[in-house]
């Protein structure tokens, strides 16, 4: 895929801002989303500042509800994000992130 998804929505990935985490530790994302691994590879993204965080922040539904309290800014829970994430954890970037790359 290039830069934009067939959605038209900006590729992450393309731009080196993305990972897809299947496993933590050998705990699959999958099998054993609320793993205390898995869920604290959820939790660090909440725990740094706004400015250096992911801006998209997505995985299965079961992982969301088991990350606890903390600022979900970027984070996407609904049905449409899960499914499409609903066997790995998604953290990245969106388009402002590429622009910032784009001007320097």
């Amino acid at each position: 895929m290039g830069p934009t998804s067939p959605s038209g929505r900006d590729n992450g990935h393309y731009f080196y801002r993305a990972a897809d985490i299947y496993a933590v530790d050998g705990h699959p994302a999958a099998e054993r989303p609320i793993h205390g691994l898995v869920v604290a590879a959820g939790q660090w993204p909440m725990a740094l500042p706004a400015d250096v965080r992911a801006r998209e922040v997505t995985g299965p539904g079961v992982w969301h509800a088991a990350l606890g309290p903390g600022d979900r800014s970027g984070f996407r829970d609904d049905t449409f994000a899960n499914l499409v994430h609903d066997d790995h954890l998604y953290i990245g970037s969106v388009a402002e992130a590429r622009s910032a790359v784009d001007r320097a």
